[in-house]
């Protein structure tokens, strides 16, 4: 399975690993760094952290490609653990 990382308006770089699990930065395509995606172990899932860098303002298409990218992480998780 490809992870598709590139949307119309963000796109998903990856962090360099310093856990187990992988670690995403969310970037507008001028590079702004607006979250990061990343493994939640309280909720044993793939959580978006917002920045607190920056005042971000999501639309509702913007954080539909949020949950794109964290339903195909945990499905990716899922296919490697079974």
């Amino acid at each position: 399975m490809t992870l598709k990382t590139m949307y119309p308006f963000i796109e998903f770089i990856q962090i360099p690993k310093k856990s187990k699990t992988s670690a995403w930065n969310c970037c507008t395509r001028q590079g702004d760094i607006l979250g990061e995606v990343r493994w939640f172990s309280g909720w044993r899932q793939y959580c978006f952290f917002p920045t607190v860098e920056l005042a971000t303002v999501f639309s509702a298409g913007c954080l539909d490609n949020i949950r794109q990218f964290i339903n195909a992480l945990m499905a990716e998780r899922k296919a490697v653990s079974a």
